[in-house]
C-alpha cells in the first residue's frame, strides 16, 4: 500500500507541476502582449530600395482632431491661399527627427502637437513614411 500511495503522490506533484509550467507561460505571455500593446507603433520595415522619397513639406504637426483617426500624427499643409491638406505620418525603425540638437530615431512620444517641420518621405495614397522629421520652430516649442 505505500509504494501505490508513493505512486499516486508522485503522479500528484507532476500534475501540479505542469499546471505551474502553464499557469506561468500563460502569464508570461499576457505581460508580454500588454507590454506591445503600450508600445508606439513603428513599422519594423525600413524602406525599399523602389521606395524613392516623393513628398516634402513643411507644415503642422496635429493628432486628434476631427475626422482623423485618434492618436494618430498628421502632417497639415499648403500654400498660400490653397487649401490646407493633411497626410497621416507613418514611422518606421529608420525614420530619423531633428529635433534642436537632438538627432535620433522618431517616436510619436517625441513629437510636439502644433509644432512646424518639414518631413521627407515616401507618399501613398493615404500617408507617407516619414524618412526624416525637422522641427523648425524650436524657440516656440522647445
Amino acid at each position: 500500500m505505500p509504494e501505490a500511495e508513493n505512486k499516486t503522490m508522485r503522479r500528484l506533484i507532476l500534475v501540479f507541476v505542469v499546471l505551474g509550467v502553464l499557469a506561468g507561460v500563460a502569464v508570461a505571455h499576457y505581460f508580454y502582449t500588454l507590454r506591445n500593446k503600450t508600445k508606439p507603433a513603428l513599422t519594423s520595415t525600413s524602406p525599399s530600395r523602389q521606395e524613392q522619397i516623393n513628398f516634402s513639406q513643411k507644415g503642422t504637426l496635429v493628432r486628434n482632431s476631427p475626422g482623423m483617426k485618434p492618436n494618430t500624427w498628421y502632417l497639415v499643409y499648403g500654400a498660400n491661399g490653397a487649401a490646407a491638406e493633411k497626410v497621416e505620418m507613418e514611422f518606421t525603425v529608420s525614420s530619423q527627427c531633428s529635433i534642436g540638437e537632438l538627432n535620433t530615431i522618431c517616436t510619436p512620444a517625441d513629437l510636439v502637437l502644433g509644432a512646424i517641420v518639414e518631413i521627407t518621405g515616401y507618399r501613398t495614397d493615404s500617408q507617407v513614411r516619414v524618412h526624416t522629421l525637422k522641427q523648425l520652430d524650436l524657440e516656440d516649442k522647445g
